[in-house]
């Protein structure tokens, strides 16, 4: 009688997978209870009206999606790294701890990445932390910046892409001069750059889609890492645009005119084609091996 030894050597892995998997099965549950107050904060602000975190609810798909194209080649369980893996869950914990404590949330959203690459390290092992260090850095979009940050970076934006509006349109021909971020035009009429208008939601949607673009392309690390860094000024050049778009239209239309559709159909467009640079940015990268998959 033949034995079919590659069947019998995968029912014993089937069998043997929930051995191996239950206990961080089980520690993942008790890192959602742990969390259950830093979530609950995350997906009120990423609600929250007028919120800079709106694509929250997209990052954790995304990352699973990141994750599970990186499965391949993981052996799970072997080449386990329980000390290190130990000291990286418990100073996520400890930090954790101290956050909740004080109730500062973004430092306990923060503590979340050691915590979840010590328990690959200690259950899935050392390939598996490697092959998702990415989508666990990629939850770092899951975590809104503290308030008091939010705030400060929105108003210098406002004014550094307000005076830079000026110039642009200065040069232009249009004659305007800033007070603070508002913007008085020579024809008539004034314009306020507003926090929505400063140019950080541009920075933070790019900076997510340029995390994503940069996983899925076959850069080299170098590469990848310049991809990500371009979103940042990508980012803040079309929000310029953007707000010097706005200033010619309240010249040429009138300060009234430019609110509603036209302030939506600016954004709109300007945030679109900084997604289409970025993209052919991936492709043009000359050190690149291949396109985009």
């Amino acid at each position: 009688m033949e034995i079919d030894t590659a069947t019998t050597g995968r029912e014993g892995r089937i069998r043997a997978l929930p051995a191996r998997t239950a206990p961080g099965l089980l520690l993942a549950g008790a890192v959602v209870l742990v969390y259950g107050e830093t979530f609950l904060w995350m997906a009120g602000r990423w609600l929250a009206p007028g919120s800079f975190y709106a694509h929250g609810p997209l990052v954790l798909p995304v990352a699973g999606f990141l994750a599970w194209r990186a499965r391949k080649g993981i052996r799970w369980g072997e080449d386990r790294r329980p000390a290190a893996g130990g000291a990286l869950l418990a100073g996520g914990l400890l930090l954790h701890l101290a956050a909740v404590t004080v109730r500062v949330h973004f430092l306990s959203g923060l503590s979340l990445l050691p915590v979840l690459l010590g328990m690959l390290l200690i259950f899935g092992g050392r390939t598996a932390a490697r092959r998702w260090l990415v989508p666990v850095l990629y939850l770092l979009f899951l975590i809104p910046l503290p308030l008091w940050l939010v705030a400060e970076l929105t108003l210098s934006l406002k004014l550094a892409v307000t005076e830079v509006a000026i110039r642009s349109a200065n040069a232009l021909g249009i004659v305007a001069i800033r007070d603070g971020a508002t913007v008085h035009l020579a024809s008539g009429g004034s314009l306020v750059v507003g926090e929505l208008c400063s140019g950080l939601r541009y920075s933070v949607a790019l900076l997510a889609f340029g995390g994503l673009v940069a996983a899925l392309s076959r850069l080299p690390a170098a590469g990848r890492w310049v991809l990500f860094g371009a979103a940042l000024p990508v980012a803040l050049t079309a929000n310029a645009l953007r707000v010097l778009a706005l200033v010619v239209f309240a010249h040429r239309l009138g300060a009234a005119r430019v609110t509603g559709a036209v302030h939506a159909l600016t954004g709109l467009s300007m945030f679109a084609a900084a997604l289409l640079l970025l993209y052919l940015a991936a492709r043009l990268l000359p050190a690149r091996r291949e396109a985009i998959r």
